[in-house]
């Protein structure tokens, strides 16, 4: 029996209704684009070494190509050609802007935005051969439609991977076009068909089914991409071939209630989603996403795996920090909830980004407060010294960044490219509100949201309302050289004078139990590190305690 001959179901839409293609008209005569050999030999000439024009030229010859009218077997044989420039091409433009910073500059946009396009090109050709070949009803090449839903859904995935790179929203109708191959193949009984990958770099897989590639698209989109690195994104990227065999897409009835689920519409132009109206439960397409059985496994690596930190060295792609893995199980066990309502707030606020620059404001405040004119003596020359080695480079360390609303935990800024500063998720920011004069809230970056013309949201929480300037010295004694001094914050509450709720660095990765000499403008106290609150490879956010009462005077 073909695995074609059963009619698909009254509920499915029909390709042309889905998936867009544009109008194609004859070549023109002579055109490399007619024959998969000229098309072979124009690929061999690329300039290669020049990244830039090589990817104008493919992406011209790639637009043209699928708006030109050709047999649906000579398509396939030369896309195909296409794909290793493809990839050759986003490997190398990637790192223009991954870990670039926000706003991108111009060169890290266009080769985003180029990323982008190829990919979409790309499937627009697989696409073209599907729409063409379905349209023959049962006389269509099966073995070719069965690779072109394949590869097509592989560039509609990688096209969502560049809008994750770039904080944004996926364009509409991409995801609309992901369930309707997915569900067409289901529909056809060939989801679970090994797919032989061809081309020779690029691809992890000898062999891939449609459902597993389907799901790895889903699995990506669980993750909360806005809240994450570049270099979070990448690696879980990296991990989506194994992963996605430890999911499951059910039908609502042979669903278990597990924590880790979520709600696939195949009709619907949406991702994932945690929570389903009545509605949408009678919608035939409405499917369960299953990840329980991959939370357990990540569960069972988490006690192996080892903290991200500014002092950690990445050496495997393929293993995944403490960290990340606390991030990623959390988030599918739980969906994140609001602790405090957001109300609008329009007005500017004074920021600094980075613990250097936010140490060095706050030192010098601290020193005003400690002049000999407050009656107050100055401890620890040799710290003030080697502070003077942390002053930051740059002109003007402090930016007026407008607010769209707050909350009691934290602030939506709208970050545009005249604000210099690039800023990534997890880095440290100082928030100058309506605190003392010099006085700044300690906030960590949470997520970044590109809207358009090179303005973006950052979402930032607050995790202290007021910090001191400090530094670590890994003795029980105190080192007058200065040269073992590390810098960190002290967490405090509104009044600077609180007991300390903890402290960040950035330099330095501490065991628990370590035995640590404390130094601020005030004075030397001895202290533990009990635990670690938080970590990534900006800073450590470490909780300790006082080993002893603090010194007369201090």
């Amino acid at each position: 029996m073909s695995l074609f001959s059963r009619s698909m179901s009254p509920q499915a839409p029909r390709s042309g209704d889905i998936l867009e293609t544009p109008a194609r008209s004859a070549g023109p005569a002579g055109s490399f684009l007619l024959k998969a050999n000229k098309i072979r030999s124009w690929i061999r000439d690329l300039p290669l070494a020049n990244i830039g024009e090589t990817g104008d030229q493919v992406y011209k010859a790639l637009a043209a190509f699928n708006r030109t009218e050709l047999n649906s077997l000579v398509r396939s044989e030369a896309i195909e050609l296409f794909r290793e420039p493809v990839r050759y091409l986003s490997s190398n433009m990637a790192t223009d802007y991954v870990e670039s910073g926000f706003p991108m500059s111009s060169k890290a946009k266009k080769s985003c935005e180029l990323s982008y396009e190829l990919c979409m090109e790309m499937a627009l050709s697989y696409k073209i051969i599907i729409k063409e070949q379905l349209a023959k009803k049962l006389r269509f090449n099966q073995k070719l439609v069965i690779v072109a839903v394949h590869r097509a859904l592989q560039y509609l995935g990688q096209a969502l991977l560049q809008s994750y790179l770039s904080y944004s929203d996926p364009r509409p109708g991409i995801w609309r076009e992901i369930h309707f191959l997915y569900e067409w193949a289901v529909q056809n009984q060939v989801h679970n068909l090994p797919v032989k990958e061809t081309a020779k770099q690029g691809w992890k897989e000898e062999s891939q089914s449609i459902e597993d590639l389907y799901k790895s698209h889903i699995l990506m989109s669980t993750i909360s991409p806005h809240s994450l690195r570049h270099t979070q994104l990448c690696k879980i990227h990296g991990q989506l071939n194994n992963w996605s065999r430890l999911t499951k897409v059910v039908e609502q009835q042979n669903a278990t209630r597990n924590s880790g689920v979520f709600f696939v519409n195949l009709h619907s132009d949406s991702p994932p989603h945690r929570l389903t109206n009545q509605a949408e439960t009678k919608d035939s397409g409405l499917r369960v996403f299953d990840l329980s059985p991959l939370i357990a496994y990540l569960q069972s690596n988490f006690e192996n795996a080892s903290w991200e930190s500014p002092a950690s060295i990445e050496t495997e792609d393929e293993l995944l920090s403490r960290s990340l893995l606390k991030l990623l199980i959390d988030g599918w066990n739980k969906p994140p909830e609001r602790r405090f309502a957001r109300r609008s707030l329009k007005k500017s606020l004074n920021v600094v980004l980075g613990l250097n620059s936010l140490h060095y404001l706050v030192d010098q405040a601290d020193l005003q407060d400690l002049t000999p004119a407050t009656g107050a003596p100055r401890h620890n020359e040799d710290l003030e010294m080697n502070l003077e080695t942390w002053k930051p480079t740059a002109i003007n360390e402090v930016y007026s960044v407008p607010t769209d609303d707050e909350s009691v935990g934290g602030y939506r800024l709208r970050w545009e490219h005249s604000i210099p500063p690039k800023v990534r998720v997890g880095d440290i920011i100082g928030i100058q509100a309506n605190e003392p004069k010099g006085q700044y809230a300690l906030c960590i970056v949470r997520w970044l949201k590109y809207l358009q013309d090179d303005k973006f949201y950052i979402g930032i929480e607050i995790i202290a309302p007021g910090c001191i300037s400090a530094a670590l010295v890994p003795s029980e004694n105190m080192i007058s050289d200065g040269k073992n001094h590390y810098r960190c914050l002290l967490l405090t509450a509104r009044d600077v004078n609180s007991i300390p709720t903890g402290l960040i660095c950035d330099t330095k990765e501490f065991e628990p139990d370590t035995v640590l000499t404390l130094v601020t403008n005030s004075g030397a106290r001895q202290i533990m590190i009990t635990d670690r609150l938080e970590s990534n490879n900006r800073f450590i956010h470490y909780r300790f305690k006082y080993l002893e009462d603090a010194q007369p005077g201090d």
